[in-house]
């Protein structure tokens, strides 16, 4: 999906790995851009992931956090169920819904994203 300046709003990539293969979001995963990620993952029905980085994601609604409950959930090839590397954003989503209990959340620090507010100490 694009914005009037021709520049995309979120963006998919899939990456092969030793362990797996990892999907890579980024950009703004929300109701104007879940349609695109949808119509991208279903390329790869059938494939399991076994992580889903999440790190270059800046924004993200509940139609973007629908999209990736349905990655979250489908086992791994060795039944499993993928890594999620969140965003600060999807954290705080999924912590504001308490979600936490769904998916297996990497030890991988995201750091803060560019619009995140600076946290005091």
């Amino acid at each position: 999906m694009t914005t009037g300046l021709q520049e995309p709003l979120c963006s998919l990539a899939v990456q092969k790995g030793a362990d797996g293969s990892t999907v890579v979001i980024s950009g703004e995963l929300c109701f104007s851009s879940s349609d695109m990620v949808e119509q991208e993952l279903a390329e790869y029905d059938g494939r399991a992931f076994s992580a889903i980085d999440l790190r270059g994601v800046r924004f993200i609604d509940l139609s973007g956090l629908k999209v990736l409950r349905r990655m979250w959930s489908r086992p791994t090839l060795d039944g499993h169920l993928p890594v999620v590397i969140p965003a600060p954003c999807v954290q705080r989503l999924i912590g504001l819904l308490g979600m936490h209990d769904e998916l297996v959340v990497a030890e991988v620090s995201a750091g803060p994203g560019p619009d995140d507010p600076p946290r005091r100490g």
